[in-house]
């Protein structure tokens, strides 16, 4: 029985700790984007703005469609 109470802790101490490391990389991927729109470039132009999960679905979208490729030519 402890082996498998212990076995089942460690599942879950790893669930919990993937979890937190996504919703950290999930808040500083789209934090500051959202921030910038919603306070700065919205009122400025009179335009609407963005809820957060829209914010971060956009990023995403943008991300898919346009990665970033770095090509690095060296001329010798």
């Amino acid at each position: 029985m402890k082996r498998v109470m212990k076995s089942l802790k460690e599942y879950v101490d790893s669930f919990v700790m993937v979890f937190g490391i996504v919703s950290m990389v999930v808040l500083l991927f789209t934090t500051p984007t959202w921030l910038i729109w919603n306070h700065i470039i919205s009122p400025k132009f009179e335009i609407p703005t963005f809820t957060f999960w829209e914010m971060f679905f956009t990023l995403l979208m943008f991300k898919i469609t346009f990665p970033e490729k770095t090509i690095i030519k060296k001329d010798y």
